[in-house]
């Protein structure tokens, strides 16, 4: 959608917050994109995380990290609609 012309907007954990943005922007017709790292497949140096704790994870949530991207012409107004939200 958007390789180099976008800002993070959103960085988290919370699957319920990051719902909340996406409605948001999705409401106002501001397009995003969403980004979700596992940290269960980072590289250690010994092999990836999961490889030592296998793929059960306590808490999902949090070996979930989500980010959300707009355009950078899109990033002012989404941050004020975002800001005033909380």
């Amino acid at each position: 959608m958007f390789l180099f012309n976008k800002c993070e907007v959103y960085m988290g954990h919370s699957f319920e917050e990051s719902v909340k943005v996406r409605n948001l922007l999705t409401a106002h017709d501001i397009p995003y994109q969403i980004k979700v790292r596992s940290h269960q497949g980072q590289w250690t140096g010994r092999g990836a995380v999961r490889s030592f704790t296998g793929n059960t994870v306590g808490n999902l949530e949090q070996d979930l990290q989500t980010a959300i991207y707009v355009k950078k012409a899109d990033y002012e107004k989404a941050m004020h609609l975002i800001q005033q939200e909380d």
